[in-house]
């Protein structure tokens, strides 16, 4: 009865011993992860679920008695209970189970097997195989809910409520969302955890991204997603906001009335951002091998953005220090314009420009993707490369372009001009 809801009711009410941490430990002690054993005992209509493999689950009377374990070491270990339905179903040798509290919505609940398969299968393609024995699909009845314990997601399927003093992007989006973001959290925290807090991107930013892209390829119902594009803009739209609020590195370093806001956006918006055109520029061999390696250097392992490069490095075969100094280690947003002219010269056409940056205390290094549109819908593509504030370009050409595009796909972290 100590677990009841605020009012003292069970019937519609949860309870939920998570965060922060609520078993004892020493003062100071920050594991890597621990084993542990749990045994919870629920009086119906409780329905308890917890961290670990099922040892067992059986009704003694009016109550649940739950048994559970982790052999290996895991980061956030929870223990809910709730007015839940369970369904079981397995995936290959993983057991999934799916606990519907009473308020979820039918029709999410149709599909959420669906949904969660679709995003496990993707992620052990391109990330590994899932880090633990079980995982828990829990329906939570808070607006906007997530989180990812240790072979456990805690979500809300309903729709999001928006706060009037701290608009968190992460709420706003659907469900399907927030699903594939917090299953992202199984590999890119759970199995590669950050190693200190300057290195928080390789959990937020990177489990936003991943999430991103899954979403897009599985596009489950019932909400089919829009697709990266509109994804990339609103990230962009989202990063404009933390333009000059520090780096990526120094994300959670920020304090004040607005530093969790911009600790959000740098890590959840402009992080997702870079990831993207890190992607887009050693392309996709490279960026998931590269990630494979950083989550297959040991369970639970600390990962560092050091290790990240140096992946990187090993399969592209040149430094990306520039990169990572520019988008890691410094802020900022530079703005792109191009000034060009196009002159008819001997067998064809010659296009002449400067392209110059501006907006930053210091210039980035940006590979600009040119695209040029010519009649009857082909593409040609050139890559300029920009260093300083500015740099000239002179391609000859064959035939006359219809529209010249600078970063047409928004793979840049820039505004185009």
């Amino acid at each position: 009865d100590v677990l009841t809801g605020l009012d003292g009711r069970r019937e519609n009410n949860y309870f939920e011993l998570m965060s922060p941490v609520w078993f004892p430990q020493p003062l100071g002690w920050y594991p890597a992860g621990i084993t542990f054993r749990i045994r919870v005992r629920t009086r119906l209509p409780y329905v308890p679920i917890a961290s670990g493999r099922t040892v067992s689950r059986r009704r003694e009377g009016d109550d649940i008695v739950l048994e559970t374990r982790g052999d290996r070491p895991t980061r956030g270990i929870a223990v809910l209970g709730g007015r839940f339905e369970t369904r079981e179903e397995r995936l290959g040798d993983l057991v999934i189970r799916y606990h519907a509290y009473a308020m979820a919505r039918a029709e999410v609940l149709r599909h959420l097997p669906e949904i969660t398969a679709s995003y496990l299968r993707w992620f052990e393609r391109v990330l590994g195989p899932y880090p633990f024995d079980e995982l828990d699909v829990v329906e939570i009845p808070e607006p906007g809910f997530g989180a990812a314990p240790g072979g456990m997601v805690l979500i809300n399927t309903g729709p999001s409520v928006a706060r009037k003093d701290y608009l968190d992007p992460y709420f706003s989006r659907g469900f399907t969302w927030r699903l594939s973001h917090q299953v992202a959290h199984q590999w890119f925290w759970h199995k590669a955890a950050p190693a200190t807090g300057r290195e928080t991107w390789l959990s937020e930013s990177m489990a936003e991204y991943v999430a991103a892209l899954a979403t897009r390829t599985v596009a489950p119902p019932p909400r089919p997603y829009a697709g990266l594009p509109r994804t990339l803009d609103g990230w962009r739209a989202e990063a404009m906001e933390c333009r000059d609020a520090g780096s990526i590195e120094t994300a959670t370093l920020l304090s004040g009335p607005q530093g969790d806001r911009m600790r959000r956006c740098l890590l959840e918006a402009r992080g997702p951002l870079v990831l993207h055109m890190l992607h887009a520029l050693v392309g996709d061999d490279v960026f998931f091998t590269a990630l494979r390696t950083l989550l297959g250097s040991g369970e639970g392992a600390p990962a560092t953005t050091a290790a990240l490069r140096a992946a990187l490095q090993a399969s592209l075969g040149r430094d990306l220090g520039r990169f990572f100094q520019d988008w890691y280690r410094e802020g900022g947003i530079p703005e792109l314009h191009l000034a060009s002219r196009l002159d008819a010269v001997a067998g064809g056409y010659r296009l002449t420009g400067r392209l110059t940056q501006s907006g930053t205390t210091t210039p980035k290094r940006l590979v600009v993707p040119l695209v040029l549109d010519f009649p009857g819908g082909r593409r040609e593509e050139r890559r300029v490369v920009l260093e300083g504030e500015e740099t000239g370009l002179a391609i000859d050409l064959q035939e006359k372009p219809r529209r010249i595009l600078l970063d047409p796909r928004r793979d840049l972290l820039a505004i185009v001009r």
